[in-house]
């Protein structure tokens, strides 16, 4: 086996840097949408389904780019507080999901902070670094 810098892994290991940017990113939405009752991966699944037609749990877990059963989870979870509704159509029986009223309220009220949110974060970063980091970050989801 080949050794390894551990300072080149600590400072320049992708996999690393993109959870832990990914973690901090959640935490900071996290905390502006904890007083609504859901967590940041439930607020991003909410606005997934805004404005949209029913999607099924594959569709909506392909679109957000995390694992089927982790969407199945977070769904159960807003299903339960009345914020989706799961209809069964065709033969098949398929699932597809859709915001409720509730859910549609729920999200308006958190359209505020979403848009701190990402006001904090731009300013932060600067507009130039911000763009670059829109595009870096839709070029990585690609991998």
């Amino acid at each position: 086996m080949d050794a390894i810098d551990p300072d080149l892994f600590r400072s320049q290991c992708v996999l690393t840097k993109a959870r832990k940017a990914s973690r901090a990113v959640s935490r900071h939405f996290g905390t502006l949408v904890r007083p609504h009752g859901i967590s940041a991966s439930q607020a991003s699944l909410l606005f997934g389904l805004y404005g949209s037609d029913a999607t099924s749990v594959s569709e909506l877990a392909a679109g957000m780019g995390i694992e089927r059963s982790g969407m199945t989870r977070n769904l159960a979870v807003l299903e339960k507080a009345r914020l989706v509704a799961c209809d069964v159509a065709g033969r098949g029986g398929a699932k597809a999901y859709r915001l409720t009223v509730e859910g549609e309220a729920k999200l308006m009220g958190m359209l505020p902070l979403w848009h701190e949110a990402q006001a904090q974060v731009r300013e932060q970063l600067g507009d130039e670094e911000w763009a670059r980091m829109q595009a870096t970050l839709a070029r990585l989801a690609e991998l």
